[in-house]
């Protein structure tokens, strides 16, 4: 069982119903992706390590083989690169 927070304060004894978690994430920390970036008809793949655990839609950081850190978007769940 985890923690769950509010987004607001909330006075001693106030009921909020039942709480659904938020999902565990689809990737975790560490684990070695696929970046590809397209501009114009030029498509570059490259391979990097989350820094973050992440989600489908959200936007994560990546360490890529050069050492560079990027933010990046994780694809919607069945969703592929062009």
């Amino acid at each position: 069982m985890g923690v769950l927070r509010a987004a607001a304060l909330l006075e001693a004894g106030t009921n909020v119903g039942r709480v659904r978690p938020a999902a565990p994430p689809e990737r975790l920390s560490g684990e070695a992706v696929t970046v590809t970036s397209l501009v114009g008809v030029v498509r570059v793949d490259q391979t990097a390590t989350l820094l973050q655990p992440a989600r489908s839609g959200a936007a994560v950081f990546v360490r890529t083989s050069s050492g560079a850190v990027l933010s990046v978007e994780v694809p919607s769940s069945g969703e592929t690169a062009p």
